[in-house]
């Protein structure tokens, strides 16, 4: 694992997410086309797939990827990234199967260009776009301010950070020990 990699933390749970799969409603039972008694093909065996998304859970999965991307995305990206994280936004609306959300992204893009020179300026961007939908659909509008401990730091590394901040203020563990001369 690269440096970059461990700093990750969609990346470091791999090992987690890969056998939740395995574990998942898409396991096959038995292999694909052989039965066991007759040898001959059989449909697939996979596990009935879930209803194709409606609006709802489209728009939801569409934001927690996008406002993902933003968090992850470099502090200081090269020209050449701004430039691709550019069209990808200006092309999304093309391709969004809503076509009412995509009409309201692009109209919102011709006013509210993507501000792609940071993570921070990015997710902002994003987080005051997602809260122009929201306020349209009568959702609650969320703090900008605290953007990217939703999308990158989360909840439960904010707890273990404000726990080791606690702990390093009590009496320092003696560990003297550990550097002893005697072996």
């Amino acid at each position: 694992m690269t440096q970059e990699t461990a700093r990750c933390g969609l990346c470091k749970n791999v090992t987690d997410w890969m056998n939740s799969v395995k574990k998942s409603t898409f396991a096959l039972k038995k292999p694909i086309g052989i039965s066991e008694s007759t040898g001959k093909d059989l449909p697939d065996q996979y596990e009935p797939f879930p209803s194709p998304p409606d609006a709802d859970r489209l728009g939801r999965e569409t934001w927690t990827f996008l406002h993902t991307l933003a968090a992850y995305y470099p502090s200081k990206p090269s020209l050449d990234h701004q430039m691709k994280t550019q069209q990808f936004f200006y092309l999304l609306p093309s391709l969004y199967p809503c076509n009412v959300c995509a009409e309201h992204l692009k109209d919102e893009l011709q006013t509210n260009p993507p501000k792609v020179d940071s993570n921070v300026n990015l997710s902002n961007w994003l987080c005051d776009i997602h809260n122009e939908v929201n306020g349209r659909l009568g959702k609650p509008i969320f703090d900008c301010s605290k953007v990217l401990e939703r999308w990158k730091i989360g909840v439960r590394d904010l707890l273990r950070q404000e726990s080791l901040k606690e702990s390093s203020l009590k009496e320092p563990v003696e560990h003297s020990h550990i550097y002893s001369s005697k072996q």
